[in-house]
């Protein structure tokens, strides 16, 4: 379809950027990237191809080309809090940790809601160690099912509470963090626990939890979901 327009109107810069979109999304960077440059030929100032042209250079290894094209883009829109955060993660990659902190701060003044730049921020703040700071930010880490995730400080008393433990990452990450289920049920909690068929007949031996759902096993009551 994009290509039918783009034949009936080749110079319309917004119909190349988006084809670039579907282009990037199929895994097709040097086509996308080609696309975002024939944009830029027609409007130079369009922000959202610049932006997604460092993006695809990101994804083709080149960390310099996609600086360039994040810094062109905040030449436009000096303050995009998702270019400064673009800007953030590509001198994260290139272990220019104090400049992307910075950029990351940047995108946050420009919009303190925006849970992606600190996210981003989390993970520079613990590659240098500062773990208060880092573990603070980690909170906006984007989850699935995170409309109904519970992040805030729990209540000390949790007696009676359902409470249901969602997977997250890898199985390791499940094991290391089930060590924890343990001191939601001192505060009273009634746990239960989804989980793949790979940890299930383990996680049943898991004296904390009073419920392992794995499978096509519907969810559980529960007045609580957390991230495990």
């Amino acid at each position: 379809e994009l290509r039918a327009a783009l034949a009936l109107a080749p110079d319309d810069a917004l119909a190349l950027n988006t084809l670039g979109n579907a282009l990037f999304r199929q895994g097709r960077a040097d086509e996308a990237i080609a696309m975002f440059e024939a944009a830029l030929v027609r409007e130079p100032d369009l922000a959202m191809a610049i932006n997604n042209l460092g993006t695809a250079w990101r994804e083709k290894g080149e960390p310099a080309k996609a600086e360039e094209a994040f810094r062109r883009a905040l030449a436009v829109q000096p303050d995009s809090a998702e270019t400064w955060n673009h800007l953030g993660i590509i001198l994260r990659d290139q272990g220019r940790y104090p400049e992307a902190l910075a950029a990351h701060d940047r995108a946050l003044a420009a919009n303190p809601a925006f849970a992606p730049a600190r996210f981003a921020r989390s993970l520079v703040e613990l590659g240098e160690g500062r773990f208060g700071e880092g573990f603070r930010d980690y909170l906006a880490r984007p989850l699935s099912d995170s409309g109904r995730m519970i992040r805030d400080r729990l209540p000390d008393d949790l007696t009676g509470r359902r409470v249901l433990l969602l997977p997250n990452q890898g199985l390791g990450d499940e094991l290391f963090f089930l060590r924890f289920a343990g001191l939601l049920k001192a505060r009273g909690a009634v746990l239960a626990y989804r989980t793949g068929p790979a940890l299930a007949a383990l996680a049943r031996r898991v004296a904390a939890l009073d419920r392992v759902v794995s499978g096509d096993e519907p969810n559980p009551a529960h007045d609580l979901a957390l991230s495990i």
